[in-house]
């Protein structure tokens, strides 16, 4: 019989559980979580572009 994957809703890292739980500290996320590493790339390439562009515009 073939086994079919179970599709598990994903649930962004600081999705909160419950209403009254307080926000999540950026230390207490996990550095190794993909959409983590992903965001911090993305924002050292942010930075870099508008560094550049500044560089080159003055």
């Amino acid at each position: 019989m073939r086994q079919m994957r179970i599709e598990k809703s994903r649930r962004p890292a600081r999705h909160r559980r419950y209403a009254d739980e307080t926000a999540a500290f950026p230390e207490s996320l996990d550095p190794r979580d993909p959409d983590i590493v992903r965001a911090k790339r993305l924002r050292a390439a942010e930075s870099r572009l508008r560094e550049e562009s500044q560089a080159s515009g003055s």
